[in-house]
């Protein structure tokens, strides 16, 4: 089981303020919200052409969704075939242990269906500003479903 709050990323106008050809640049707290250049947030008011002087965000200034992950896995093995003796075993080395092994499984990766959003989309210029359009999945590679059931077997030899 894991359990996180919240967690950050960052704010981004997605344009290339300072001609660097990198579009990662932060916009600036907002003084002034009559100018055109400013977007209304749930994290604040923020400035995309920010002027001199005015004081750019942190980086990763915006919160994302916390996390709440239970996995749950059984396993059964299934021991058989006859050891080969050897010339070391005396009768009181003997175990009666198997050679092969044959294990079934079941389990489930996020076993209460618990909908874990990724972080928001943090590009202020994007439609999907402020949304979550990803599951935070990781301590698993299936980022297609909340919860996954898996059936395993497995031959030891």
């Amino acid at each position: 089981m894991s359990a996180w709050s919240q967690s950050n990323f960052n704010i981004t106008t997605g344009t290339d303020l300072n001609g660097d050809a990198q579009y990662n640049d932060r916009p600036a707290f907002a003084t002034d919200l009559t100018r055109s250049s400013v977007v209304r947030t749930a994290w604040g008011n923020f400035d995309t052409k920010p002027m001199a002087g005015q004081t750019i965000i942190p980086i990763n200034y915006g919160t994302a969704p916390g996390l709440f992950y239970m996995e749950l896995y059984f396993n059964k093995n299934f021991y058989f075939g006859k050891r080969p003796e050897s010339p070391k075993d005396t009768a009181k080395e003997k175990l009666p242990q198997k050679p092969y092994r044959f294990q079934v499984g079941i389990g489930a990766d996020n076993l209460l269906n618990t909908n874990n959003p990724g972080a928001p989309v943090g590009v202020l210029s994007s439609p999907y500003f402020g949304r979550s359009i990803s599951l935070n999945t990781p301590f698993t590679n299936n980022s297609a479903a909340n919860r996954a059931l898996l059936m395993r077997g497995a031959f030891f030899f």
